[in-house]
């Protein structure tokens, strides 16, 4: 099955690992040929089943509570927030070393071209069996609603005696400028609610419409799908959907040489259908799990 990755960054290479994980090679299509490390208070959850070292967070709260923060960071004191539910030490891992294995594995699966349009892209299914888009709905959809705010974040790298443990302090003082800040892997930073010139800018996802579906295109990631899918999460639904489509594939393809009846071929749809309701049902019990966490 030919695959094609839209978009390389942390999602998209996450996906093309997924994919390459049930058998195929894909196709990246990205401007750069290595995917760049995103610094501030990020981290992965899973090691998406490669050999990272799990370290320590340590997620401090203080000045408000998550109304306060709520404000704060969005404007209304009513939308969901991390801040209250997260607080405590986690184990995480540095993306950083996940980029490093991933860029050297998927080395050569770089095309440099870039995308002016959702058309540009179903274009490709007519070369591609399977397209997963982490490229941002709000720029592929522009006339529907996925809104955002704007804030940035400063990141400045640490010298080697000072680098701390990792660690963010959750800020809902209406004093402080800053929302969030600390240390992760050897960077300092701070997020602010607002630009701040000179620092990188960062879009907070609102909720708004739903991503259109198209037949064998997969919407993926925090810009992808428009939610807070954390980059595990889009891992696996690529992981999950890819054996699903493999093993689908490989019963009609058995059907179509004689070896299958039709009617084994209905039952074995029905159980498929069944295990991928079931996988669909944990994946939003983990998914609430973990939006209950942040």
């Amino acid at each position: 099955m030919k695959v094609a990755i839209i978009g390389g960054g942390l999602v998209g290479r996450l996906a093309a690992w997924a994919t390459m994980q049930t058998g195929h090679t894909p196709t990246i299509f990205d401007r750069m040929p290595e995917a760049v490390t995103p610094r501030g208070f990020v981290y992965l959850h899973d090691n998406c089943g490669l050999p990272l070292t799990p370290q320590r967070i340590h997620v401090i709260e203080t000045g408000g509570n998550r109304f306060d923060y709520a404000y704060k960071v969005y404007g209304d004191s009513f939308h969901e927030v991390s801040f209250g539910k997260y607080t405590g030490v986690h184990e995480g891992y540095d993306p950083a070393e996940l980029l490093n294995i991933l860029n050297g594995l998927q080395h050569g699966m770089v095309k440099d071209m870039n995308f002016e349009n959702l058309d540009e892209i179903l274009n490709l299914r007519q070369d591609y069996d399977r397209l997963i888009v982490t490229l941002p709905a709000n720029r592929l959809f522009s006339k529907m609603n996925f809104p955002s705010i704007k804030g940035s974040v400063g990141v400045f790298p640490l010298d080697a005696g000072e680098v701390l443990n990792n660690f963010c302090v959750y800020s809902a003082d209406p004093n402080i400028p800053w929302y969030r800040a600390g240390s992760m892997f050897g960077y300092a930073f701070r997020e602010f609610p607002y630009v701040v010139p000179g620092h990188r800018v960062i879009n907070k996802v609102i909720p708004g419409d739903v991503v259109p579906t198209y037949g064998n295109v997969l919407f993926t990631g925090r810009f992808g799908r428009w939610d807070k899918q954390l980059s595990h999460e889009s891992y696996k639904e690529v992981l999950n959907s890819d054996e699903d489509v493999q093993q689908l594939s490989r019963i009609i393809s058995l059907v179509n040489s004689g070896v299958l009846s039709k009617a084994d071929l209905m039952r074995r749809i029905s159980v498929n259908l069944v295990g991928i309701l079931i996988r669909i049902s944990s994946s939003l019990d983990d998914m609430d799990t973990l939006r209950g966490q942040r």
